[in-house]
């Protein structure tokens, strides 16, 4: 038997094929039902944007900074 854990925030907004997408790709992963699954993990990145077009301009800018470093940071992972 296997399962997967979704964890979020308050303000965390999922694609409507999110789920759909994420069952697809551990399916792949584990295509065999009688052997032990593999672990997979997701990490997304953080996007500070929501309302950015509100905030002050020094908020602006360091949240696109932030998300940019967030990227940035998932390409040593191989993710």
């Amino acid at each position: 038997m296997a399962f997967t854990c979704t964890t979020t925030d308050t303000d965390s907004m999922f694609h409507p094929e999110y789920f759909l997408t994420l069952e697809a790709v551990y399916n792949a992963k584990n295509p065999r039902l009688d052997a032990d699954p593999k672990m997979v993990a997701w990490q997304p990145p953080l996007f500070y944007n929501w309302d950015l077009d509100k905030r002050p301009f020094f908020v602006r800018v360091t949240g696109i900074i932030r998300a940019m470093m967030m990227l940035g940071g998932l390409i040593s992972f191989d993710l």
